[in-house]
């Protein structure tokens, strides 16, 4: 969308967003292996909540 409107494209300023590639490829290796995985994800202005994965 921003290419799109080249007319206001310097005035829009965007922040680099994280990759998470090397959590994205534990999750496929576990999940390839059949193993358990626990990971803990907090929200923009919210509590942490955790989370067990059994992948088999």
């Amino acid at each position: 969308m921003i290419t799109e409107s080249r007319s206001i494209q310097n005035r829009i300023l965007l922040e680099p967003i994280p990759f998470a590639g090397d959590t994205l490829q534990t999750i496929i290796e576990a999940m390839k292996e059949n193993r358990q995985i626990e990971l803990t994800y907090q929200g923009y202005g919210k509590s942490e909540r955790n989370y067990l994965g059994i992948f088999s």
